[in-house]
């Protein structure tokens, strides 16, 4: 199944207005109003994005203000991240994309198809590692899709195809 995403390269901007964006476009795509996303975008300043999971009481805020560290909160998990000096990006997917299926690992490893594609496209080369061990079951690896990948040469728009192992 061969697909149409939408590449997004932001001016760089505040925390607030970064995560707004990522708001509203993960509204769009999950409502089937707009394709597949793959965003990049800069920080203005500095910010540190606390995880849904992770308390603001983590953050130490006297540090925090003699830095000048803006601090939001992002839609993802995980733990503080500070974002300052490096380009960011977002995967905006449905729930329901075959991207998603089988494992985390997998699913990271089909997902990062596009996002290399999409660093590319801005003369960054990633080159894959090799894995050390293999994740999830074989039968689950079986199942999980694979993907490829295809850009115009304008960069706005590229093509990804997902088929069933």
């Amino acid at each position: 199944m061969a697909e149409a995403w939408r590449v997004v390269a932001s001016e760089p901007h505040d925390g607030p207005d970064n995560m707004a964006i990522d708001e509203a476009l993960l509204t769009l795509v999950g409502a089937g109003q707009a394709p597949p996303t793959l965003r990049f975008y800069e920080w203005r300043s500095p910010w540190v994005s606390l995880g849904t999971g992770q308390g603001a009481s983590d953050l130490d805020p006297v540090a925090l203000e003699a830095r000048d560290w803006g601090v939001l909160r992002r839609a993802s998990g995980g733990t503080a991240v500070l974002h300052q000096g490096q380009l960011g990006y977002a995967v905006i997917l449905p729930t329901s994309h075959p991207l998603w299926n089988g494992d985390l690992a997998s699913s990271y490893q089909r997902i990062s198809v596009a996002l290399a594609l999409g660093l590319s496209c801005w003369a960054f080369h990633p080159s894959p590692r090799r894995r050390r061990r293999r994740q999830g079951s074989r039968r689950e690896r079986r199942r999980s899709p694979r993907a490829s990948a295809s850009a115009r040469s304008d960069c706005t728009s590229f093509s990804i195809d997902v088929a069933e192992s």
